[in-house]
């Protein structure tokens, strides 16, 4: 992200825990990078996921039957796998990289697919592209405990579905079925349900405690919810009991895991988004709380106080840093544009977003 400087962000609080009158270390501020950074292969599969859902509704306008986004968002990611460099560097074929869709499409389609920005430069996530490979040779989806994906990194990009449906209940699900394609264990699926239902009503200029209850209520009618409902209570109470940036041990006795999984990586963000009223801050407070879990905590607790203050209150040099801004930028208005009561009809729009 860039340099790291050894100062205090917030001086006047000084992180004094009164209560055994001890000084805990300040948090640490971090200077981000003047220039553009490369992208992430967590931002590169929102990328997708999004792209994957506007051709989802397109298909719907041209369906109504169709009201079902996985299989879209499923070709999507195979899309992405293939643009990635296979164990030798290369590129392998889009017969071994499409599965099931290669037999329907002879080329991956669409226009995210011809952007280099979204090849990933680092090492991506190994399980998840083990699973992505293991549907491209069997063309079926690994469920429940059988996949082999953990963590975080699924919250953010499955809770886009916030824009799929007009019913929180609706985009909650539609979020669990886009992380379960690559996260089977509902510790990772089920916080992004509720990221989705949570950002589903804030979008929707919702009181943020009225999107908390309605986000929670839909969470407790799914099976398995229990560490998640835990997580956000810790968070919680974390906010309610203790002053404001909480001394980072006192979290950790919450969130031991630093963010292990999707419920503790959600828990460790609604906190920082709670205890900040600032994206900056908030995200700082994500660095900081959970150094080896960082990308999932730093890209939930943005997504929740992003969606409460809008655009405009990210700070400008952090909309700088992300070297797909401009792409992300075009990607998001091209979601506003298809999901809006004038979603186009013309044949450049469909090049763009094929319905199938």
């Amino acid at each position: 992200m860039g340099q790291v400087l050894e100062v205090p962000w917030k001086p006047a609080l000084h992180f004094f825990d009164f209560p055994r009158k001890e000084f805990i270390p300040p948090l640490v501020e971090y200077a981000f990078s003047a220039s553009p950074v490369e992208s992430s292969t967590s931002v590169q599969l929102m990328s997708f996921t999004l792209e994957g859902l506007i051709r989802a509704h397109v298909a719907r306008r041209v369906n109504p039957v169709d009201d079902d986004p996985i299989s879209e968002v499923q070709h999507a990611y195979q899309r992405w796998l293939y643009i990635q460099s296979g164990p030798q560097g290369e590129r392998l074929p889009w017969a071994q990289r499409g599965g099931p869709f290669a037999t329907r499409f002879a080329q991956p389609d669409g226009w995210l697919v011809g952007n280099d920005a979204l090849v990933s430069r680092q090492d991506p996530p190994l399980e998840t592209v083990r699973v992505l490979e293991e549907f491209a040779r069997t063309g079926v989806v690994r469920r429940g405990e059988r996949s082999v994906a953990r963590g975080g990194a699924v919250v953010p990009r499955a809770a886009l579905a916030a824009v799929w449906s007009n019913e929180a209940a609706g985009a909650f699900a539609a979020a669990v079925g886009i992380a379960s394609l690559t996260h089977g264990n509902p510790d990772d699926y089920l916080p992004a349900g509720f990221m989705a239902a949570l950002v589903h009503q804030q979008i929707r200029d919702v009181p943020f405690s009225e999107c908390l209850e309605a986000a929670r209520g839909e969470l407790e009618r799914w099976p398995g919810h229990e560490r998640t409902s835990q997580m956000i209570r810790n968070a919680l109470e974390l906010n309610k009991e203790v002053w404001s940036p909480a001394p980072p041990g006192q979290l950790a006795e919450r969130f031991p895991g630093g963010g292990a999984d999707g419920a503790e990586a959600l828990g460790i963000s609604l906190y920082c988004a709670l205890a900040s009223d600032y994206v900056r801050e908030a995200l700082l407070l994500a660095m900081n709380y959970s150094s080896q879990h960082r990308s999932a905590t730093c890209a939930i607790s943005g997504l929740i106080i992003g969606a409460e203050c809008g655009v405009n209150a990210i700070p400008k040099e952090l909309r700088q840093v992300p070297s797909l801004y401009p792409l992300m930028d075009e990607l998001v208005t091209d979601a506003l544009t298809e999901f809006s009561p004038a979603a186009p009809t013309d044949a450049s729009w469909t090049r763009r977003y094929p319905a199938w």
